[in-house]
């Protein structure tokens, strides 16, 4: 017989109260296998880009017509867009077949709907509802190719889960009332019904079970082991591996009252397994996770059902520590839940989940909920679909993510209704969930016919109110949506030329009740359908708490990048009548995105600080369109508040820009300082000894000067214990319970006193100085560094009232850092108000009982210009003994009672220490740790890269590895701005791409450090010249364009500020984009760059739509015939070995000024898709004079 190779036992996860089952698995959940194409043909959704291949698909099928005839108007992109599912099936990027699946029964009002789908199920079917129920809206395959068409259906069918009944409803039509040839395979044409909601349609149907059959569930034996351990093998290797080839037989062999097992049979083989235990420590669950609303999973408790109040993200200022769990006097409770321990289904059935879970609540028909826990880096798996998400309590370190499922929830797809509300019948009910309802029967009484201006719906499951959805058409005006179309990136989400005004609306208000969170897109999307919406808006203050059911299941949307307005002008489109206060949170929800839920991400991710590379990354990761991250934590000082540093970094987005991300909606912020790393523990240390366990760590704190890191001395001993000695949360000894409520002991830490001393790497730098200054008296300061920070430290401390004698900059170098212009460096130089004391390297803070009295410094002392020894042989030791040895330097003391750290830090670092500098990254931006990542200008090669850009790259690597799919290596292309304040009243400004060739040609303009252009001012004679060159005096810039053409780097300095962020937006661009820049410039039409670039033509380059007019240009010259030749003529000269300029030239001349060399064809091409864009965007380009076109004839 078999013999077992282990103590016979059914491993359960932690949770399990019996702790002599516990196993150290890493998980019991079989892993959800990756998708892929056993054959050629990839059925997946279809897309925008698929209308083309629709189209071509309809003509080689018989036509449009004979699809108008079949299924009434259609327009294939409004389908894509509208509809509720669309599937392609494509083969060899050929078409092979389309279908659109609906909601809601065609020609058929939606009041209706439901009345028509319950007659049908009633006379053709065992039962159904609305919700079961999906009709064929469109279907078309080549060669009529019913395994193409059928491959869709079953796509279908596992997606919409609950679905059980297909229908096709067609116009009628004597003359074929058969099923169209790709469905009559799958379709039983249907006798006519004397219904007369079915009467005007000729009825074809397909039951569920052709495609996925209803599985066959029943308690396990031990022989079914045979057939599903290759399942597991498939799914989950770590199973066999840990426990063996019999650990499925031992499993069902121990089973008991409290541990069952079921299994899923079809063809007479088992195909699926699941083991559940109701000896589950619900105490556990309950001191982790936030389970008061389903009543802490035990019998009799009073809040279950009870919706839980939302508070913002970031409302616990204090970090969250192990001592928050204290312990509570035990109370006997009975446990209400089971849990799912172990788990696997055949991929071909993967769909059918719900049929198991049927069957397991039979087992206890006492208990109400399922839990599963499950490693928070795992995609969630698919038989999860109908389980709700907890979230974990604040402090919580369980390391797994814990889902839950109601036994109701099960019933909802047959069950749950939607209704128009009645004040009459649900008042009460919606109360209960909602609140205040009084404003829901404002337009109670008006028809839906009529369009009301509002409109509120309930869900219903049993007769009880589980859900209330408030929309209103008001808010939607024209007015409003051109207003999101101004400030949002909505038109990037939405082609509002598929929706029609009437069918968009906003919503003002949505609860689920919690058991049944998962089905809040199903109640939204019947509520759109009773409303005839296709397009529905949310928007709030940032200051308000948003819902959580729109923060879950509606898209989240940017605000859209806005040019800074040029002096006396302002922002257009900001204002708005209504006058909503502060930055706007705007997300929105289209039909087609009830099938197409966002993909939840459960990783435990840890931000350390919030540079402007950081809010780059959480705006990617955060409004992403395809991911729903949900566990996010942002540790810093500050909290969501900008840093005030004196280098402005102008990548940072403006405040309209940041608010509109909802940072404190979104993620959960600590408003402490990191103090540590331990990458074995996976933890981050803060001051008071608390954790936050991660399972992914994102160092984004940014560059850190390196005066303060010097001072602080180091304790001589690890901050964080061992990981040996943290407690293994699998292993049978450990006190789960115990080691959540286990108080740190204090840690002694050495620390340097740092006062009088300011760290410009602080998040509050400016405000810091300013508190200092105020304290400071007459005394003296001290600025360490010679680079930009230096100056603009210099120059605040002017500012806030600071003698500039009592002001010196210590370099460590000969010089100050150089600023990007040769001129500039000089007229910095000129202008600076504060002395300068170069080849100082500062050591340490010199204090007079106590009080900060001098800034040490140590200055190099040279040897005597004697020529040095020769080098002795490497066994002459005595020579190198007698060597001249290196004198100590000299110590320098500089009075003061301030010291400014503003220095470059230059070392070599790790991952752990958190102020090193710096860190490498591959180029998915993962350091030498697997579960650190890290990005901006404290990361080796990245000092130069557009933080904004740098972030969202590196969001795309963490979401491609979290949702294991594949991203490309990132291709950084733009510019990265900074400005700045300088002694002597200057404004800097530069913006440059990463990379700025040696070799570029510099065009500078203005006066300023130009002694030649004073002498010319003072000689001048005529008004224009003197008008020309006044202009232009107190100010400098200077562009720097390639050999191609690009501009790669601008900067400036003068008296009068700039728009640093307007000046970046044209760095990167052709200089021919530029109104001809370059040759505008060697006219001698240019006399300052800033007020060149600041003409009305640029507005429409620096549009944050100019980069989608230049990707189309570059498309259509490359497929226009003049512009393919023209390419292939200058990449032959450049392959001849032509240099740049010549190219230029060529290019110039083959193109003309203006354009005015191409060809009438190619011309007319261009002007077209120019005319195109500015029409598109006349609303913020409104001084361009565009002519109408002509009303056809």
């Amino acid at each position: 017989g078999r013999q077992p190779r282990r103590q016979k036992g059914c491993p359960y996860p932690a949770l399990v109260r019996d702790s002599s089952k516990l196993s150290r698995a890493p998980s019991l959940l079989a892993a959800r296998p990756t998708a892929a194409n056993t054959s050629a043909m990839e059925v997946r959704r279809a897309t925008p880009d698929d209308s083309p291949g629709v189209a071509s698909l309809v003509t080689l099928t018989g036509g449009a017509a004979k699809y108008r005839k079949r299924y009434g108007n259609y327009n294939v992109a409004q389908l894509l867009e509208t509809g509720y599912l669309c599937i392609s099936a494509v083969e060899d990027g050929k078409m092979k077949a389309f279908l659109v699946i609906g909601d809601a029964p065609p020609r058929c009002k939606a009041a209706d709907a439901e009345s028509w789908a319950s007659t049908f199920c009633a006379n053709y079917t065992e039962g159904g509802a609305i919700g079961t129920c999906a009709w064929i809206d469109f279907s078309a395959a080549l060669d009529a190719d019913t395994a193409a068409t059928r491959a869709c259906l079953t796509f279908a069918v596992s997606t919409l889960k609950g679905v059980d009944h297909l229908i096709l409803a067609r116009q009628p039509d004597k003359r074929s009332p058969e099923a169209p040839p790709e469905l009559a395979e799958l379709f039983d044409v249907l006798e006519p019904s004397p219904e007369p909601l079915l009467a005007n349609s000729d009825l074809a149907y397909c039951p569920r079970t052709k495609l996925a059959p209803t599985l066959s569930v029943r308690g396990a034996c031990v022989e079914d082991s045979d057939d599903l351990l290759p399942i597991f093998q498939s799914q989950s290797e770590v199973l066999a591996e840990h426990f063996g080839d019999f650990f499925l037989a031992e499993i069902i062999e121990n089973a008991d009252e409290n541990n069952k097992q079921l299994v899923a049979v079809a063809d007479d083989h088992a195909v699926g397994l699941l083991s559940a235990s109701t000896d589950i420590d619900v105490a556990t669950l309950g001191a982790c996770f936030e389970l008061q609303p389903f009543g802490n999973l035990v019998k009799g408790s009073s809040t279950e059902g009870q919706v839980p109040s939302e508070q913002p993200a970031d409302a616990p200022a204090a970090a969250p520590a192990p001592a928050a769990f204290a312990a509570e006097e035990e109370v006997a409770v009975e446990s209400n839940c089971m849990a799912v321990t172990l788990f696997c289904l055949d991929a071909q059935h993967e769909s059918r989940a719900a049929d198991f879970f049927a069957a397991m609540f039979q087992l206890w028909p006492d208990k109400k909920y399922c839990v599963v826990t499950a490693p928070p880096t795992v995609q969630r798996a698919a038989f999860l679909d109908a389980f709700v998400s907890i979230p974990p309590r604040a402090g919580s370190t369980f390391a797994h993510t814990l889902y839950l499922l109601h036994r109701d929830a099960l019933l909802a797809p047959s069950s749950l209704s939607v209704r128009r509300y009645d004040p009459s019948l649900h008042a009460e009910g919606a109360a209960a969930l909602i609140g205040d309802v009084s404003s829901f029967a404002i337009d109670a009484d008006t028809k839906m016919e009529d369009n009301p201006p509002t409109a509120a719906f309930v869900a219903l499951m049993n007769e009880q109110v589980v859900a209330v959805v408030d929309l209103s058409r008001k808010g939607a005006s024209t007015d409003a949506i051109d207003w999101y179309k101004a400030n949002y990136d909505i038109e990037a989400y939405v082609p509002f030329e598929r929706h029609r005004a009437r069918a968009q609306a906003v919503l003002t208000d949505m609860v689920v009740n919690p058991i049944f969170a998962t089905f809040g897109r199903y109640v939204l999307k019947e509520a759109m359908r009773l409303y005839e919406k296709t397009l529905l808006y949310h928007e709030a203050p940032s200051s308000d708490v948003v819902p959580l059911h729109v923060l879950e299941t509606l898209v989240p949307v940017p605000a859209r990048w806005r040019a800074t307005p040029n002096p006396g002008d302002e922002l257009l489109g900001r204002k708005r009548g209504d006058e909503v206060p502060g930055g706007t949170l705007l997300h929105y929800f289209a039909r087609r995105l009830a099938s197409d839920p966002r993909l939840e991400v459960n990783a435990r991710i840890v931000v350390i600080g919030l540079s402007t590379c950081a809010v780059g990354m959480l705006k990617a990761l955060l409004l992403s369109s395809t991911a729903n991250v949900k566990r996010v934590t942002l540790i810093s000082e500050p909290g969501i508040s900008r840093a005030s540093g004196v280098v402005v970094d102008e990548d940072y987005p403006e405040p309209f820009e940041f608010e509109a991300l909802g940072l404190g909606q979104r993620l959960r912020v600590i408003k402490a300082r990191a103090v540590a790393v331990d990458a074995e523990a996976k933890v981050v240390q803060l001051p008071d000894g608390a954790l936050v366990p991660y399972d992914i760590l994102v160092l984004a704190h940014g560059l850190q000067e390196s005066a303060q890191r010097d001072l602080v001395t180091k304790a001589g001993k690890e901050l964080l214990p061992d990981a040996s000695d943290l407690a293994d949360w699998n292993s049978p000894e450990v006190d789960i319970v115990a080691e959540l409520t286990k108080v740190p002991s204090d840690m002694e830490e050495e620390a340097t006193d740092l006062s009088g001393f300011v760290s410009l790497s602080s998040d509050n730098a400016s405000d810091e100085l300013a508190d200092a200054v105020s304290k400071l008296g007459e005394g003296s300061v001290v600025i360490v560094g010679g680079g930009l920070d230096a100056l603009a430290a210099a120059r605040r401390l002017l500012d806030l009232g600071v003698a500039a004698s009592n002001i010196k900059i210590a370099c460590e170098n000969d010089q100050l850092e150089p600023l990007g212009d040769q001129v500039i460096d000089r007229v910095v130089q000129q202008s600076m108000e504060v002395a300068v004391e170069y080849g100082l390297k500062f050591a340490e803070l010199v204090r007079d009982n106590g009080a900060l009295s001098a800034a040490r410094f140590a200055r190099p002392v040279q040897q005597d210009d004697a020529p040095a020894p020769a080098p002795p042989q490497e066994d002459d030791v005595e020579a190198w003994v007698e060597r001249p040895a290196t004198p100590p330097p000299e110590i320098v003391d500089l009075k003061c009672g301030l010291v400014v750290g503003a220095s470059t830090p230059a070392v070599a670092a790790n991952a752990a220490a958190l102020t090193d500098y710096p860190l490498t990254v591959d180029s998915t931006f993962k350091t030498c740790d697997d579960s650190i990542y890290a990005a901006g200008r404290h990361v080796a090669g990245q000092e130069r890269f557009n933080s904004l850009e740098l972030g969202a790259c590196l969001a795309q690597s963490l979401l491609a590895r979290l949702t294991d799919s594949s991203v490309e290596a990132p291709d950084f292309r733009k510019a990265r701005a900074v400005s700045a304040t300088l002694p002597g009243g200057l404004f800097y400004c530069r913006a440059a791409l990463p990379t700025v060739p040696v070799d570029a040609t510099a065009l500078p303009t203005g006066m300023l450090g130009n002694d030649e252009a004073q002498a010319l001012l003072e000689k001048s004679s005529g008004v224009h010249a003197l008008r020309d060159l006044a202009a232009a005096r107190d100010k400098y810039s200077i562009l720097k364009v390639d050999g191609s053409g690009l501009l790669c780097e601008i900067i400036y300095l003068g008296k009068a500020p700039v728009e640093p962020r307007n000046l970046a937006a044209v760095v990167g661009r052709q200089e021919a984009h530029l109104n001809g820049a370059w040759a505008a410039y060697e006219r001698g039409v240019v006399d300052d760059w800033v007020a060149f670039l600041r003409e009305d033509w640029c507005s429409a380059v620096r549009h944050d739509r100019f980069q989608g007019l230049h990707d189309a240009l570059s498309k259509m010259i490359r497929e226009d015939e003049f512009g393919r030749d023209l390419i292939q003529q200058l990449v032959g000269e450049a392959d001849a070995g032509r240099d740049a300029e010549a190219i230029r030239q060529l290019r110039e001349k083959a193109v003309g000024v203006g354009g005015g060399n191409l060809p009438e064809k190619t011309r007319k091409l261009l002007e077209g898709a120019v005319l195109g864009y500015l029409r598109k965007n006349r609303g913020l380009l409104p001084r361009f004079s565009l002519v109408e076109r002509e009303a056809a004839a």
